[in-house]
């Protein structure tokens, strides 16, 4: 008895026809390794920034004032803070003098304040100045870390498409393959059928013919 198992469709003619699918399987894995390889030297960049900005923000968050005392533990006096006290000191001295009031504590206390206030100064642009390095080098490396994210988001969303993409070629491809095998399976059972009919002979024939293809389907 003839079984629709006898019958192939893609080996019929000895040769199995390579499916678009398939041909193209090749240029999706060369896409898939361009985006990989492309987005890997930004994220590989990026990667090697996180450890340090991580301890960065994490020192200036839970610990401030420690961040500050490490700042202030360089620090030293500026070339010209010692000129610039004594000249004020030198102009405070000749005031207090011409006023009458020289050596007197107001005098004494008014150079303290004075001499304060001057360290103070200094101090201020000595942490503004090592604040403003430390902000150029964080956000640096924020820049490199944030091309490293942008890079892996924009890599994924390819990726995503990708795969989107040889999937539904994928199920297209299946669902291509499928009908156009039930659709040789029909033809082959018209002919099963025509071929035992034709047997037969008369309208009995062309009866039987039928009853015999519809039974495969």
């Amino acid at each position: 008895m003839v079984s629709l198992s006898d019958f192939n469709l893609f080996n019929m003619g000895g040769n199995k026809q390579q499916s678009p699918f398939d041909a193209a399987a090749p240029y999706y894995k060369k896409s898939e390794d361009a985006i990989k390889g492309f987005a890997k030297t930004y994220t590989d960049r990026g990667d090697a920034q996180y450890e340090g900005l991580n301890e960065q923000y994490a020192s200036m968050m839970n610990d401030p004032a420690a961040f500050l005392e490490q700042i202030m533990g360089g620090y030293k006096q500026s070339s010209g803070y010692q000129r610039s006290l004594d000249e004020a000191l030198g102009a405070a001295s000749a005031a207090a003098s011409a006023g009458g009031y020289s050596g007197l504590p107001s005098d004494q206390q008014g150079q303290g304040r004075l001499a304060s206030s001057m360290m103070n100064d200094d101090m201020s642009r000595y942490i503004q100045q090592v604040l403003g390095i430390q902000d150029r080098g964080t956000g640096g490396s924020q820049g490199f870390y944030d091309q490293g994210y942008g890079a892996a988001k924009s890599a994924s969303s390819d990726m995503s498409n990708l795969f989107g993409s040889q999937g539904s070629a994928a199920f297209g491809q299946a669902r291509q393959d499928q009908q156009s095998q039930q659709d040789m399976q029909k033809m082959i059972a018209q002919v099963i059928g025509m071929a035992g009919g034709a047997a037969i002979g008369g309208p009995a024939g062309a009866a039987a013919g039928s009853s015999a293809a519809s039974t495969f389907f």
